[in-house]
């Protein structure tokens, strides 16, 4: 029996058994039951028949999105297939596609599932003949079944990907594939946690900490932005710390997936909501100040503990993140120097052309900001309070009101005093 599940939105990461039929849809007395505010109450449902099973929409509102296309009536589907109700993407029959990679990858042994997830499974495998253990990736089945130019899209990319090196951005090995299924391997590496596994939930990291992983995926950002790859899909998941190294990995997979996809939308984006900038909301293009954004969610986390725009659903985390500017920085973290507020601020600027020009602007920024920050923690306290002024001192003289106006203004106040003191 097939396992169903729910890969993004409200009630992530839950699983349901499919036996004969299971019905999803705001009813709580339904087999699949979701709170998305966009399901019908009896939305959708699954049934199990003679040539496999098939996905019915139940004339639903606001419709049902299989790999990427709405459906009408019965269509069927297979292991490793994707749809979505809102902003709830479910996976079908995951469970099964893993025994069918048993048959398919001769040189791979598969040891565990490390990920879920909407563009694709994510293995650590055994490479047999080398004896190695590498990461691979799986790409949805239905991105070649359903669109059958995605194989020659699938090499041109992974050709494009493989020439990366860079020490942030995880080397690919090998790729493969069979008459519906398109896999990669890369580098494994050992020790590793995603950053969401590293950073405990409403926990910052220390200061410096946070600046180092940040740092390390501005680098992995340029290298690849200076030659012509987007990363797109920047979030928690995607990096990797270790205690020597940290590595932003899956560059291009979402824009891989993102093409083979007819609808349009933020519903139908492949991102993670909480980390896309707001013109991939809105539904349009991503550029590479998409990715400067995205990471700016990420520092602003790694500091504050949250990320500066969750409503109690996906659909409010959007409203804001198209309308609400974000709760400063200094007001989460008094104790941050304020070019790291105004650094994270810039990044999370609305307007692109707001933002940080390039990533290497970003590296520039964020390595001062790191040395300053490790040269406040070498200084006394008393030396810490004088350098905090003098920081606020700059901070101030960077507003063209307080430049050109107010401060010629009490330089004349000092001087008439000086003049009264010592000119009677």
């Amino acid at each position: 029996m097939p396992l169903l599940r729910i890969e993004r939105g409200e009630g992530k990461g839950s699983t349901f058994v499919i036996e004969e039929s299971g019905t999803i849809g705001r009813d709580p007395q339904v087999e699949v039951p979701i709170a998305d505010e966009k399901a019908s109450r009896r939305h959708c449902r699954i049934l199990c028949g003679d040539g496999g099973y098939v996905l019915e929409d139940l004339d639903s509102k606001n419709g049902t999105s299989l790999n990427g296309s709405k459906i009408a009536g019965k269509v069927a589907v297979e292991p490793g297939d994707h749809f979505r109700i809102g902003l709830t993407w479910f996976s079908f029959g995951a469970d099964l596609l893993r025994k069918r990679l048993d048959g398919i990858l001769a040189d791979y042994r598969i040891e565990s599932s490390i990920e879920h997830g909407s563009v694709g499974e994510f293995y650590q495998v055994q490479q047999i003949p080398l004896r190695r253990s590498v990461a691979l990736k799986l790409l949805p089945p239905s991105l070649v079944r359903g669109h059958p130019e995605v194989r020659e899209r699938f090499l041109s990319s992974l050709k494009t990907l493989a020439t990366l090196n860079h020490a942030s951005i995880p080397t690919i090995l090998d790729f493969g594939s069979d008459e519906s299924l398109l896999y990669f391997t890369m580098e494994w590496i050992e020790e590793a946690m995603t950053l969401s596994e590293y950073q405990e939930p409403g926990e910052p990291l220390e200061v410096r900490n946070a600046l180092g992983i940040a740092l390390s995926c501005a680098r992995a950002l340029h290298y690849a932005h200076e030659r012509g790859v987007l990363h797109q899909d920047v979030k928690p998941e995607n990096v990797q710390v270790t205690p020597w190294r940290v590595m932003l990995a899956h560059f291009g997979l979402a824009r891989m997936l993102g093409e083979t996809v007819e609808e349009t939308g933020a519903e139908a984006m492949t991102g993670t909501v909480e980390y896309m900038s707001p013109e991939q909301l809105g539904g349009g293009e991503a550029e590479a100040r998409s990715d400067l954004y995205s990471l700016g969610v990420l520092l602003y986390e790694m500091l504050a503990g949250i990320p500066p725009f969750r409503g109690e659903t996906p659909y409010e985390t959007i409203e804001l993140a198209l309308n609400v500017p974000p709760k400063p920085l200094s007001a989460m973290r008094p104790d941050l120097p304020p070019q790291i507020g105004l650094l994270v601020a810039r990044c999370l600027e609305k307007d692109p052309d707001s933002r940080y020009p390039t990533a290497q602007a970003l590296v520039r920024d964020l390595t001062k900001a790191r040395n300053h920050y490790e040269i406040l923690e070498l200084q006394s306290e008393g030396d810490r309070v004088l350098v905090t002024l003098k920081n606020e001192f700059y901070v101030l003289l960077g507003w063209p009101l307080f430049r050109w106006v107010l401060f010629p203004l009490l330089a004349i106040l000092v001087l008439l005093l000086l003049r009264l003191l010592f000119f009677r």
